[in-house]
């Protein structure tokens, strides 16, 4: 796989939302690491923190419809 260096700049320059297996592999082959040498693993909110979690029920369900049989 060849990178194009305005690849290779976007992926120096910001942390990319994704990567394809292709890409960090050939990172990890032109640098001569591992996927752990490269990625780092952050443990993010999905909400903001003054923003309280709204609770939600449990889902309900359906009763089960039966087809008579004559």
């Amino acid at each position: 796989m060849r990178l194009s260096r305005e690849q290779v700049h976007r992926l120096a320059a910001q942390v990319p939302p994704r990567l394809s297996m292709d890409v960090l592999a050939a990172l990890c082959s032109i640098l001569d690491g591992t996927p752990a040498d490269l990625i780092t693993v952050t443990e993010t909110t999905s909400r903001s923190p003054g923003r309280p979690r709204r609770e939600r029920p449990p889902p309900q369900r359906r009763p089960r419809r039966y087809a008579a049989y004559a």
